[in-house]
């Protein structure tokens, strides 16, 4: 639901054992974001690190990289558009919180 447009999500199912790899798909489908959401599902359970790890080497240099858990959530619909203004500026390197 953020107003910023220009985004793409990494979704890594690590091995799920509830059904949320399930939900994802589902969500995807219903929302027609296939193009948006690349959607990984390890096959073993890889841990937090070996994903962001992945995740992280699989952005280009330019792109602006923002971890979430599953636990986590933007906190208003224009997160991505404050970050975006926020990276365009050169002395910026990284943001936390």
């Amino acid at each position: 639901s953020q107003t910023y447009e220009n985004y793409r999500i990494i979704y890594i199912d690590d091995f799920s054992s509830d059904n949320t790899l399930q939900r994802v798909k589902d969500f995807i489908a219903q929302h027609d974001r296939d193009k948006k959401i690349t959607l990984i599902a390890n096959p073993q359970r890889q841990g937090a690190l070996a994903n962001f790890y992945y995740a992280i080497h699989s952005c280009e240099p330019d792109e602006v990289i923002v971890m979430l858990d599953g636990d986590d959530w933007l906190a208003h619909a224009d997160v991505l558009s404050v970050l975006n203004k926020a990276y365009s500026n050169p002395d910026i390197w990284i943001t936390y919180g």
